[in-house]
C-alpha cells in the first residue's frame, strides 16, 4: 500500500473509536525511503532498554553496566544512555522519562511477534518475561523474527496520528482516549524500527 492509502486506512480506524485527526497531516515515509532495522538489532535494543530502565526503579548504575557488558550489549547503548549510566545522579524528570521506556519495550516485543499491542492501554504486566534477562541472550537475538515491514509501517502511521491527537488534547485542555507518554514512547520504538533515523537518540517525534 502507498502511504496515502495507509493514511486513509488509519483515519478510518481512528474514526471507529471516535477519534478525528486532520486530513492535512502528511503520510509517513514510504518503505523505499527508510532503512528498517533487522530482527537482531531490534532484539538487542529491547534488551538494552530492559536493563537501562532499571535506573528509574532504584537499580544501581554500576550493576546495570556490569550486566550490559557481561551480555555483550554495551555497544548497543545510545550515547545518551551511556552518559546517564555514567552520571552520579539523575533528576526526577529523567527518571520519569526512563520509566516510560517500558512502552518502547512493548513496541519492540510487538515487532518481534512476542506480544500484541493495544495502544489504548499501558504495557503488559508480564512484559519482562518475554526477554532473557540475567541470562545469555545470544540465541534469543539470533532466533528473533521481525514482523513484516508492511505491518510496522501501518503501526508507524497509526502511532503518528495518535501522537498528534494526544498532544493536541493536552495543548487544548481536553481529555484523550490514549496516554501521550505511552504513544510517544511506542512511536519512538516503531519509527526507529521502521528506519526513519539511524540512531535512537535522533528519532524525531514531531507531530
Amino acid at each position: 500500500m502507498d502511504h496515502e492509502s495507509i493514511k486513509r486506512s488509519t483515519e478510518a480506524i481512528l474514526r471507529e473509536y471516535g477519534i478525528e485527526v486532520p486530513s492535512h497531516l502528511p503520510g509517513i515515509e514510504q518503505i523505499g525511503e527508510v532503512e528498517p532495522k533487522s530482527s537482531a538489532e531490534i532484539a538487542r535494543r529491547a534488551l538494552v532498554l530492559s536493563y537501562f530502565i532499571g535506573l528509574a526503579f532504584g537499580a544501581s548504575a554500576d550493576t546495570l553496566v556490569e550486566k550490559i557488558k557481561r551480555y555483550d550489549l554495551w555497544n548497543s547503548l545510545s550515547p545518551l544512555e551511556t552518559k546517564l549510566l555514567s552520571s552520579k545522579s539523575i533528576s526526577d524528570e529523567q527518571q520519569a522519562k526512563i520509566s516510560l521506556l517500558c512502552e518502547s519495550i512493548q513496541a519492540f516485543a510487538w515487532c518481534l511477534n512476542l506480544v500484541e499491542m493495544d495502544n489504548f492501554r499501558h504495557c503488559d504486566d508480564d512484559l519482562a518475561s518475554n526477554f532473557p534477562l540475567d541470562a545469555e541472550p545470544r540465541d534469543f537475538i539470533s532466533l528473533s523474527k521481525r514482523r513484516p515491514i508492511s505491518e510496522i509501517q501501518k503501526q508507524a502511521d497509526l502511532l503518528y496520528r495518535l501522537h498528534w491527537y494526544s498532544r493536541q488534547a493536552r495543548l487544548t485542555g481536553k481529555s484523550a482516549q490514549v496516554n501521550e507518554g505511552v504513544i510517544e514512547n511506542r512511536r519512538r520504538a516503531i519509527d526507529w524500527t521502521y528506519g526513519t533515523a539511524k540512531n535512537w537518540d535522533d528519532i524525531s517525534l514531531d507531530t
